[in-house]
């Protein structure tokens, strides 16, 4: 008995193990049942005195039944078996069944119910509205035939006969259709758990993919605070050195224009690889804000003409003086735009020039601009356009295996302008030159035009470049950071500004400070080692009578870290580098009751320039006879000698660094000797936050 019971199961299990689809283990176990059934019935037909072409019709329809369950199985071709059954057996064979089986006296019209049950439980598309339209008119028309013509049904042997087939029927046809709802039930509760699980799952997934997610953004964060710190300083010193009230020669305030312009630019694609989230998730964000089309422009070829130049090749400018300067819009994805597209062009370009071209028209209240970039490279074959655009692509590799790029750069230029209502399209002719235009909308601010033909965007630079002499004495302002070089830093941008200034490298000693003196503002480092600036504030704001607004300094600069910082108290924040205007609209908005103004331009104040123009010490300088400058500039030789032996231990380029800080001898020894002292003892905390497993410092240095 046990080997015939592990025989069926072996024989059975095949036709229902769970790689099977649903609708086909249902039909497997319909025809196993019915299979089962008719057999019983075949065999009972003989004792209940059924007529033998029944029992010959129970047995034909077995054999169908088992060719279904082979075709269906072995062969896998489920819907013609689903057909063949159907049609074989509840259209053709039932109707012959209830004419030899005693038709309305026995029990073939459950038979019919269990076939039309059938239709609706295995077939699909047309094979189901096929045969149940088929079932519908066969039934409607035999039981209107029997009813006409009684005589053409075979009658059971006895009442008796008729009963006990009426009985079989529903015994049989009811425990189908019990172990299908059973078997249905069973299979949505499957469902239910499976679906349970997979939810179980997903929110566990979800918890994992936040967690990296976190991971990733507070590698980002740290990674922001790296870069972002030394590039601070770069830019805090050049902004120093062209505030300074030493009178520089005007080449080298050029100089430290653009050192300014290309530190912005660079600033603007560290930020963009900082969000590289953002961008692969579709959601980078568009800050409009009113700006200078003239400043945007000098910005773009200042970075440009560099890489120009090594080539040898022509930048040539055509800007319609007629287009308004004063616009509104998102000046650092403008800027990304052209930089990305000028860059591309300077790469595929080895002979000739390269053309920025803008024009507009206006469309109410906005104006829509035109850039072109032109060049005279090799050009894009016509097949190759349309993939122009996609992430990752570069054409020709083999050709242009040396020129560098992951070919991120088109692809988010594009994405940019779509975002600002506007486009990038492409027009080239293989082996003699492209151009790009670029269309974007933006509001106008200001009806003053362009200045000039754009050609000479330096003045331009400049004329946009006015801003208030705004002063605060009187007003106290604490600044926290553990770094001395930031803490320079931010003493040289808030010098103009006649502040009482106070100055403190970590937390503790802002707590401290604040104890004995009220301040107007407080510029609050967040990245501090032991006490970040984050619980420096909790801290504070438990104070006594502490009320002073806090700003928090810092040097992520990722997507939402203001509302970040706001959500934790702080009254604002202000990103490193730090940027003259905004520390200027900071101290504005705060320090509001001590401000004294007035309008001045301090870049169209050519006296002291002139005083440095084809001088002695401005060709000293050129030829880097940095000693003899330095003297003439008045410094001491003790100084001179200081910086001398700094500079030759680290192999430092004393011209490129005093050309930084506007030729100042003594805030370069400052700058100096801070990073010599700080390079030494960073050097033994990173080691030791290392050892101890203490990141967060780490992080902080």
């Amino acid at each position: 008995m046990a080997r015939l019971v592990a025989w069926i199961k072996k024989s059975i299990t095949p036709y229902f193990n769970e790689d099977i689809k649903v609708e086909q283990l249902l039909f497997n176990l319909i025809v196993f049942m019915a299979t089962i059934a008719g057999t019983i019935s075949a065999i009972s037909s003989v004792f209940v005195g059924a007529p033998i072409e029944q029992t010959i019709v129970v047995s034909f329809a077995l054999v169908i039944m088992y060719y279904g369950l082979y075709l269906a199985n072995a062969k896998k071709r489920y819907n013609t078996s689903s057909f063949i059954i159907t049609f074989g057996v509840a259209i053709f064979l039932f109707p012959i069944m209830f004419i030899t089986g005693g038709g309305v006296n026995g029990g073939m019209p459950i038979w019919f119910i269990l076939g039309i049950i059938f239709t609706f439980a295995v077939c699909n598309g047309v094979v189901f509205w096929v045969m149940t339209i088929l079932e519908v008119v066969v039934y409607t028309l035999i039981l209107l035939v029997c009813y006409l013509y009684p005589e053409s049904v075979s009658r059971l042997k006895s009442v008796k006969a008729e009963y006990l087939d009426i009985w079989q029927s529903i015994m049989i046809v009811g425990i189908i259709v019990g172990v299908m709802f059973r078997f249905q039930a069973a299979n949505y509760q499957r469902i239910l758990r499976k679906n349970e699980e997979q939810r179980a799952s997903m929110e566990a997934l979800k918890i994992e993919v936040e967690r990296a997610s976190n991971s990733k953004s507070d590698f980002l964060a740290n990674m922001s605070h790296e870069i972002r710190t030394p590039m601070n300083a770069i830019i805090g010193m050049a902004r120093i050195a062209l505030n300074s009230e030493e009178e520089l020669p005007e080449d080298v305030k050029q100089n430290l224009q653009d050192i300014l312009g290309s530190g912005n630019s660079l600033l603007s694609i560290i930020n963009d690889i900082l969000d590289f989230s953002k961008i692969e998730s579709g959601k980078l964000e568009i800050v409009p804000a009113t700006f200078n089309l003239s400043t945007l422009i000098h910005d773009v070829i200042i970075v440009i003409k560099i890489k120009v130049e090594e080539k040898m090749l022509d930048l040539k400018l055509d800007i319609d003086p007629t287009i308004p300067d004063v616009l509104f819009g998102d000046e650092v994805r403008i800027k990304q735009i052209l930089t990305n597209i000028l860059n591309n062009a300077v790469k595929f370009t080895e002979h000739g020039s390269i053309t920025l071209k803008a024009n507009w028209d206006r469309i109410g209240d906005k104006a829509r601009i035109i850039f072109s970039v032109i060049d005279t490279g090799q050009g894009i074959k016509k097949e190759n356009l349309d993939s122009m655009f996609e992430r990752f692509s570069r054409l020709e590799i083999r050709k242009n295996r040396s020129i560098e790029g992951t070919g991120l750069g088109l692809a988010i230029s594009s994405q940019l302008a779509d975002m600002m209502g506007g486009d990038i399209r492409v027009e080239s002719e293989y082996g003699k030159g492209s151009t790009f235009i670029i269309t974007i909308k933006l509001r106008i601010m200001d009806e003053t035009k362009v200045y000039g033909d754009g050609s000479n965007y330096k003045e331009a630079r400049k004329q946009s470049e006015k801003r208030k002499n705004i002063k605060f004495p009187g007003a106290k302002v604490l600044v926290v950071d553990d770094n001395q070089m930031n803490l320079r830093v931010a003493k040289g941008l808030l010098g103009p500004y006649q502040t009482e200034l106070s100055m403190v490298d970590s937390g503790y000693a802002a707590i401290d400070a604040c104890k004995e003196t009220d301040y107007d503002l407080i510029l609050l480092d967040h990245m501090m080692p032991n006490f970040d600036g984050r619980e420096t504030l909790e801290a504070l704001r438990k104070l006594e009578l502490f009320h002073s607004p806090v700003i928090a300094l810092t040097a992520n600069a990722m997507q939402g870290v203001e509302q970040q910082y706001l959500s934790w108290g702080f009254n604002g924040y202000i990103a490193k580098p730090i940027k003259p205007e905004v520390l200027e609209a900071t101290l504005e908005k705060f320090l509001v009751k001590y401000a004294e103004d007035e309008s001045v331009n301090d870049d169209l104040n050519e006296d002291g320039l002139e005083k440095y123009k084809d001088t002695e010490v401005a060709n000293i300088i050129k030829s880097d006879n940095v000693d003899k400058a330095v003297e003439l500039v008045g410094n001491s030789k003790g100084d001179m000698v200081m910086a001398d032996n700094i500079v030759k231990d680290a192999k430092l380029d004393e011209a490129v660094g005093l050309s930084f800080l506007g030729n100042s001898m003594e805030m370069y020894i400052e700058v100096l000797e801070i990073y010599m002292v700080e390079s030494a003892e960073n050097e033994e905390k990173m080691a030791e936050y290392i050892a101890d497993g203490k990141w967060k410092n780490y992080a902080s240095v």
